[in-house]
């Protein structure tokens, strides 16, 4: 029978140039774990910090191919504090296994936001006071994608289809 879990992090490329994407390297700070929405952090890349906040070019970690990462899958393999983080600037069309913040409930095509620990979370619209007393940050590029399938984690993040918008 065959396995219905990814062991990659790209399940499909828009990219036109033969289908693969560019891969980037930077320090990363903290442990990192491929699947993972990622920020520069002064010089380093870091997981997002800002739940709902600006995706800043939708950095995703992806799985390190020459890691020694013993018997598991490559996609499970953290990357340490300062090691090097392969990554690419998701465009959108692709589809990448990420992870959804535990508790979450995604239908399938739930808007997904940043969680603000590297993860994502669907997207809870800002109510809006009619009287106009209240105010609130909007941030213009938060959407990160959609979700590709249902996922509902519970006790621990879990992975999610992502078509990345």
């Amino acid at each position: 029978m065959a396995s219905t879990t990814s062991n990659t992090i790209i399940l499909k490329s828009n990219n036109p140039d033969n289908m693969a994407q560019r891969t980037r390297q930077n320090l990363g700070n903290g442990a990192i774990v491929p699947g993972e929405l990622l920020v520069w952090a002064t010089a380093d890349v870091d997981q997002h910090a800002t739940a709902g906040g600006n995706a800043q070019g939708k950095k995703v970690a992806i799985e390190n191919p020459f890691s020694d990462h013993g018997t598991g899958k490559a996609i499970d393999h953290a990357y340490a504090d300062n090691e090097t983080v392969s990554f690419i600037f998701a465009s959108p069309g692709d589809q990448l296994y990420m992870w959804l913040k535990d508790g979450q409930t995604a239908a399938l095509g739930s808007v997904l936001v940043s969680d603000g620990a590297g993860a994502l979370q669907v997207h809870t619209p800002q109510a809006v006071n009619e009287a106009g007393s209240a105010t609130f940050t909007s941030y213009v590029d938060a959407i990160v994608g959609y979700a590709a399938e249902a996922a509902a984690p519970s006790g621990a993040r879990g992975r999610i289809r992502v078509d990345i918008a």
